[in-house]
């Protein structure tokens, strides 16, 4: 299924998702608030990409709209802007179940615990039935670049199996990690 931008979404299984008009429409305006906070702070793209991480093509990208904006890539800009992001997306957070977190205090919260905790556990947020542990991948810097992440049906992996699946996607990701050049303390899952 192709968007009015021309753009197209299929699931895990390869099938068309019914794609969101209004989320198009939030998506497509993210590029030029970015810009436009860039040219009031006064910071070039090559400032950015030094303490992003996130290179000068890929950002200039975004601003342009030719690159679809990421949790991933927003948020480090927004930290780095000192903005919370939605003031960067401008629109509402989407629901997906029951389950999924559309609060941004509460979304705060849990970010916190994330970051305290080491990885990131979504059980039937995204979609009913799926439970996801992921890790930060971090560079040599200790800015994270990437995620690990472990998933499958809400069955197979109940709440009481999470710690152990955290460690080993963890223990994981810390192992790349350091194949990127960190050497920092690694995480403790389940602290």
């Amino acid at each position: 299924m192709t968007s009015a931008a021309g753009r197209s979404a299929r699931d895990r299984n390869g099938a068309d998702l019914p794609l969101d008009p209004d989320l198009d429409a939030v998506l497509d305006a993210v590029g030029s608030r970015l810009r436009a906070l860039r040219h009031r702070r006064g910071v070039t793209l090559a400032e950015l990409h030094e303490v992003t991480g996130i290179s000068v093509s890929t950002l200039s990208r975004l601003e342009s709209g030719s690159r679809r904006p990421t949790l991933e890539l927003l948020l480090p800009l927004a930290r780095v802007h000192g903005v919370p992001i939605d003031e960067l997306v401008g629109g509402r957070m989407q629901r997906f179940t029951d389950r999924t977190c559309i609060d941004i205090a509460a979304l705060h919260v849990e970010l916190d615990q994330v970051r305290e905790r080491g990885y990131a556990v979504a059980i039937d947020e995204l979609e009913v039935g799926l439970t996801a542990v992921a890790a930060p991948v971090r560079r040599a810097d200790g800015t994270v670049v990437a995620s690990l992440s472990a998933s499958g049906p809400t069955f197979r992996l109940p709440p009481e199996r999470l710690p152990e699946i955290a460690d080993h996607v963890t223990t994981a990701a810390r192992a790349v990690s350091r194949r990127l050049g960190w050497h920092g303390l690694p995480a403790v899952a389940g602290a």
